[in-house]
């Protein structure tokens, strides 16, 4: 069954390579987020007590600063590989797998208290998250045939693994009590599903070559079904062996039930629940790239 169903693909593969139906293409170009989605915040805090001169009195004051943090996850250096069969001149079919190294963003979170011009307490908090997208994109076709340049079009769906890690790192000073904290969360599971269209256009060098530009737009969020503390450093203190399961690992689920009359055996020992959380992951890429008919 296997050897005939292998024979059944070698022919069909064949027969399209002999039509000049199979194509191959590459390409390298940057994913821009679309739409702009609030990822955070940045925060700053000053709280000021200064001692009036003629009452002897602290006078109290703060300064409260906040702007948003905005972008996709999936945005970033993305590469692609893809594999084209053509129906005739005017339909083809597209099978797209692309890899995005997405930008890392930065958020920070800082607070301090100063009394008479003296800082005597302070806490700065940062978050770096940043992730690696793996999509698979399927797609229908359409072309203007042309003898040098072929505009087109094409719409489907696509289909994303995706892999995020977020670095945070905090430190303090509260009354010379200074603490310094690092902890990395990955958060992982799951294949998020999306739709995707592109307008393009191949330039052809010679029949079996060509230079093509894209510009594809992708509506995708991610909910990892998981999320895991991988590092957590206290005061050049490893935390992470001390660790049990049900604080290392957390389960993202739909619904939650919680029974305080329900005693669990060893609940250390199994992963906490948390509501789901979802990322957006919508983007524009440009590209351009090479295409190769077989």
């Amino acid at each position: 069954m296997k050897r005939s169903l292998f024979l059944l693909l070698f022919f069909c593969c064949a027969q399209a390579m002999a039509q000049n139906a199979l194509s191959i293409h590459v390409a390298a170009g940057y994913s821009f987020p679309i739409p702009n989605n609030n990822l955070g915040e940045n925060s700053s805090f000053v709280y000021s007590k200064d001692t009036d001169p003629e009452t002897g009195y602290y006078v109290p004051s703060y300064l409260n600063r906040k702007s948003l943090v905005k972008g996709s996850y999936a945005s970033g250096f993305t590469i692609s590989l893809g594999l084209g069969y053509s129906l005739n001149n005017y339909v083809s079919f597209d099978l797209t797998s692309s890899y995005t190294d997405g930008k890392q963003f930065r958020m920070i979170d800082s607070e301090q208290e100063i009394i008479d011009g003296t800082i005597e307490n302070s806490s700065l908090d940062r978050f770096s998250p940043k992730s690696k997208v793996l999509l698979i994109a399927p797609a229908l076709v359409l072309t203007v045939p042309h003898k040098t340049l072929q505009p087109y079009v094409s719409t489907g769906v696509v289909f994303g693994v995706v892999q995020l890690k977020n670095s945070f790192v905090s430190d303090s000073d509260f009354k010379l009590s200074i603490h310094h904290t690092e902890q990395n969360e990955k958060f992982y599971g799951g294949v998020s599903m999306g739709l995707r269209g592109a307008i393009g256009v191949n330039y052809a060098l010679r029949p079996q070559l060509s230079l093509f530009t894209e510009v594809a737009f992708t509506s995708m969020n991610f909910s990892p079904k998981h999320k895991k503390v991988t590092h957590d450093i206290t005061d050049g203190t490893d935390n992470l062996p001390t660790l049990n399961e049900r604080q290392r690992h957390t389960i993202y689920v739909d619904r939650m039930n919680t029974d305080s009359r329900v005693t669990l055996e060893n609940p250390e020992d199994s992963p906490s629940e948390a509501l789901r959380v979802t990322f957006p992951m919508s983007n524009m890429l440009a590209k351009a790239g090479i295409k190769l008919f077989l």
